[in-house]
């Protein structure tokens, strides 16, 4: 079984925050499936570059390659690993990791120019650029359809200003929490990056939902969505769910006219998208939402 989730392994952490895990079981490899997969290899690769010391972990490494991942009900894994990286080596972490994986699909015609929505519990030090030309670049990936059945990109949101949307919850939202003003040590931001003008079009409140209203969201959820005419509710091209934060950081940086990308942290994140025909829709309050033919319905726990 293998979880991944956005929690640090402490109590408060699950009984009073707002939380995401993804989890699968997978089955041993026969000898019919004893190849490796790409959702093994970035997770091995990943796991490696941690450099975990001793005969347990060279075990637990070893077992893994054991397993067949090969059914994984994933489009990827999104990590990053702290690092200069070139070359093909470039495309493996951060926002060009990705970028790679939704470069690679093809999705509706209802998400061109369709809004993003970055939710996150920190914050970095941005500017313009890494945002609007960097990483919702990577966010904008992905090809579709259009009527004459010609491939066309995706591309940004057609009003970014307006469907650019990032997720992060007010001073009120925190004060009324369930755990009061403390909920903030888990939200952290500083003042000079949170004021920066270029960014407070974009803020919008947490407003949990599934009665999450008033746990803090440590949960970090990038995805794209579209209102559907022809299906009820909301529609998800992709959603990726983990560890990263909005930063550079996190996410990387490119360098050196874009051939080099440097990142300061260790992140995992999974990234869930339709294997046509498949798709994403929100789950509904309440009922639990109603699934539809090859609809996965997703508890999205934010309005």
């Amino acid at each position: 079984r293998l979880i991944i989730h956005t929690a640090n392994l402490i109590a408060k952490d699950f009984l009073s925050k707002t939380q995401g895990i993804w989890w699968q079981d997978f089955k041993l490899k026969t000898s019919s499936s004893l190849k490796s997969c790409a959702f093994e290899s970035d997770l091995l690769q990943y796991l490696h570059s941690l450099k975990l010391a001793g005969s347990v972990a060279k075990n637990f490494l070893k077992n893994i390659s054991k397993v067949d991942f090969s059914d994984a009900r994933a489009l990827g894994l999104v990590a990053s690993v702290p690092g200069y990286h070139r070359n093909d080596e470039m495309n493996h972490y951060g926002h060009m990791k990705l970028r790679t994986l939704l470069s690679e699909q093809n999705f509706d015609e209802c998400f061109r120019g369709s809004p993003l929505v970055y939710q996150f519990s920190s914050l970095g030090s941005l500017d313009e650029k890494w945002l609007y030309q960097e990483f919702t670049q990577s966010a904008s990936s992905g090809d579709t359809t259009n009527v004459h059945n010609e491939p066309v990109r995706l591309g940004k949101p057609k009003d970014l200003e307006k469907d650019l949307n990032l997720v992060w919850p007010t001073v009120m939202e925190v004060r009324d929490s369930l755990e009061g003003w403390g909920a903030g040590d888990s939200i952290p931001g500083y003042q000079k990056n949170v004021s920066k003008k270029f960014l407070r079009k974009h803020f919008r409140k947490w407003v949990g939902r599934f009665g999450l209203k008033r746990a803090m969201p440590h949960i970090k959820t990038f995805c794209r969505y579209a209102k559907s005419a022809e299906a009820e509710g909301t529609r998800f091209a992709w959603i990726c769910m983990g560890s990263h934060n909005l930063s550079k950081a996190a996410w990387g940086c490119l360098q050196k006219k874009e051939t080099q990308l440097m990142v300061r942290s260790y992140e995992l994140s999974v990234l869930l998208a339709p294997q046509a025909p498949s798709t994403f829709t929100l789950m509904s309050e309440g009922a639990g939402g109603r699934e539809r033919e090859n609809e996965t319905p997703i508890p999205i726990p934010f309005a």
